[in-house]
């Protein structure tokens, strides 16, 4: 019963965050809080107006049993033109002193780490985004799910 109030709270606040500048937000969960190496996880966002530059987060929710101060992922951005892009992003989530970044609550933790900043999209339609894991591990334990978050940019270019 614990744990569904935990989950019914983080979800609440993950909905209330949404902004008017977000254009897109969805999350994956993970089966048994475990993200297995070969589970590529692909967010399929339709934009419909690229005149302004976008953010991109990657959001992470994981428990504190999570071993590891990073998670390293390659995205994939494959336009609706059929250009695919791939970038690798090593995504710090823990401080120097080893406490977890982000919102916690009992052993959950949220967190969205930037991955573009003033991205400049050129063609409408159907983007798609896939996160794949790059740790040297075939197992990230107590990574319980991973969430893209797509914002119009308010970035000075």
């Amino acid at each position: 019963m614990k744990n569904k109030l935990i989950f019914l709270c983080l979800s609440t606040v993950f909905l209330i965050s949404c902004t008017k500048d977000t254009v897109f937000k969805d999350f994956h969960e993970f089966d048994k809080h475990s993200w297995h190496k070969t589970e590529a996880v692909t967010f399929e966002a339709t934009l419909n107006d690229v005149s302004k530059p976008f953010d991109i987060d990657i959001s992470i929710r994981h428990l504190s049993v999570y071993p590891f101060a990073d998670v390293v992922v390659a995205m994939t951005i494959e336009t609706p033109a059929g250009e695919r892009r791939v970038m690798e992003h090593d995504l710090i989530i823990r401080n120097t002193d080893g406490s977890f970044k982000g919102d916690g609550l009992g052993d959950i933790y949220d967190i969205d780490l930037p991955v573009f900043k003033g991205l400049q999209l050129t063609n409408t339609g159907l983007y798609r985004f896939t996160i794949e894991s790059r740790m040297p591990v075939v197992e990230m334990p107590g990574i319980s799910g991973i969430g893209l978050v797509i914002r119009n940019s308010n970035a000075e270019n």
